[in-house]
């Protein structure tokens, strides 16, 4: 009879050896497979219970930096530097309509609209023009950006009482901030709302500032008296004055996450003090600082804002786009823009030729100026230099650029290494398409951008883009006026 039990319990505990052995095989595989949301849940409840190996189960990202290409670094990468002039084919409203690269709104003189209480300010005038940086030796002395300053007060700060609050949900920043800021127009959605036309796929990694600008005046300003813009080159002076006379500020910035590396945020500036040197912000995944706003120091805003090529979306009544215009400046056109984004980086450069974002948004600069060779001997720079392997999940310059100099397996290159980071990107397999279309693989580019719109059914240009072949109206250069800065 004893026997018998102990042969019962040696069964038993062998069975689940076994069973545990299968179990330590399968679960990190069975985990693996799991969208990214429910692997970070599946992290959460493990941890909860003492059991936060589970968490190390998660795919870590097969390299630290994105592959380098273009060979070798040229002999004197500071050729690259020499000033580009671009010229804007289409004209347009101060939003231009969410118009992209190579389709640049030109801005037109508008009287000045101040509203009644507020002081007038002086009047600015677009009078910026790079000059020309020595074309074979490192730049010695390289122009200081000295836009018009415009009055603001030391210290400002939104009504908070009239912006909601939104916590982003999973990976879902964009959309989030974004409702915040339209909170202040009268709108009161949740910011579901915002994602579906945003990012239908939760776990679309990245929703770039034309898409949101496009979600504004395409869809929004039907129902409430708001339009919106974004430009890159924006300063802290910049977003102090837009702040202060009332125009929400969203900026898209660099941001670094505890055992995750390198990522891009957005942020709702809702005010400032210049006596603390401090912005305070509305945070979607940290908080809004007991309503106050989150304080943020100027210099590390900076600092990540840079990342993103200095970009911002303003918000604004269109009764007041005169104003705005007044107020950006020189930043009114977009052309100028880039061409104070291009000086800035070669500042940047000439203090320290290894800055890999500097060589970055010099290149970023270049490709909205059209200016494309330039552009990929920067990225070259860039990429020689070290760039976080999430780079090109939000930032997709690179691929027109090379894809404009016929450097096609380039771009295969990055799309590869970004796919083994993450499916989630669906600009990675639009560009892939336009790789396979220019090669004439017909049905492999049409396989590619279906890939893309099944990520998110909503992108116009991937849908475009399969419809033209599938008509036989493509064209290779329409790849070039979509996939802005993001």
């Amino acid at each position: 009879m004893m026997g018998g039990c102990f042969a019962i319990i040696g069964a038993l505990i062998a069975f689940a050896c076994v069973a545990g052995i299968v179990v330590a095989i399968l679960l990190p595989s069975i985990y693996r497979n799991q969208r990214p949301e429910m692997q970070e849940i599946w992290c959460n409840r493990a941890s909860k219970i003492r059991a936060s190996f589970v968490c190390d189960w998660k795919p870590t990202p097969p390299f630290e930096n994105l592959p380098a290409v273009g060979g070798t670094p040229v002999d004197d990468p500071f050729l690259i530097l020499t000033p580009a002039t671009g010229t804007p084919d289409e004209t347009g409203s101060l939003n231009g309509g969410g118009a992209e690269i190579g389709n640049f709104p030109t801005a037109q003189p508008l009287p000045v609209q101040l509203l009644p209480t507020e002081t007038p300010i002086p009047t600015v005038t677009a009078t910026f023009t790079p000059t020309p940086l020595p074309p074979t030796a490192l730049p010695t002395a390289v122009p200081t950006l000295t836009p018009t300053p415009i009055p603001h007060p030391a210290a400002y700060k939104f009504d908070t009482s009239a912006i909601t609050y939104q916590a982003q949900t999973w990976n879902n920043c964009g959309p989030a901030t974004l409702t915040m800021a339209l909170s202040l127009f009268g709108d009161r959605d949740h910011q579901s709302v915002a994602a579906r036309y945003l990012k239908p796929n939760p776990e679309d990694k990245n929703v770039s500032p034309y898409q949101m600008v496009n979600y504004v005046n395409q869809v929004m300003a039907a129902t409430l008296p708001v339009n919106a813009l974004y430009r890159t080159g924006g300063d802290l002076d910049l977003l102090k004055t837009l702040v202060s006379y009332g125009f929400p500020v969203l900026i898209e910035k660099g941001y670094e996450v505890s055992d995750l590396g390198w990522m891009g945020h957005y942020l709702l500036i809702i005010g400032y003090d210049d006596a603390q040197q401090t912005f305070y912000t509305y945070d979607s995944y940290l908080g809004h600082g007991n309503s106050q706003g989150l304080p943020e120091d100027y210099t590390e805003l900076e600092y990540y804002w840079r990342h993103f090529n200095y970009t911002f979306i303003a918000l604004y009544d269109p009764l007041r786009e005169d104003q705005l215009r007044l107020l950006l400046g020189d930043l009114a056109d977009p052309l100028t823009a880039a061409q104070r984004t291009l000086l800035r980086a070669s500042q940047q450069i000439n203090e320290n030729p290894q800055d890999n974002w500097a060589w970055f948004n010099l290149g970023r600069s270049y490709t909205m100026l059209g200016d494309h060779q330039r552009a990929t001997g920067a990225y070259d720079q860039a990429f020689l230099a070290g760039m976080p392997w999430r780079t090109l999940w939000y930032l997709h310059d690179p691929y027109i650029s090379y894809f404009a100099v016929g450097r096609y397996d380039d771009i295969l290159t990055h799309a590869q290494a970004t796919e083994s980071t993450t499916v989630y990107v669906e600009e990675t397999f639009y560009y892939r398409g336009a790789v396979l279309a220019a090669r004439g693989d017909i049905q492999g580019a049409i396989n590619q951008f279906n890939r893309a719109l099944s990520f998110n059914n909503n992108y116009q240009e991937a849908r475009t883009a399969r419809d033209a072949l599938q008509n036989g109206s493509y064209n290779a250069n329409f790849i070039l006026t979509y996939g802005s800065s993001g």
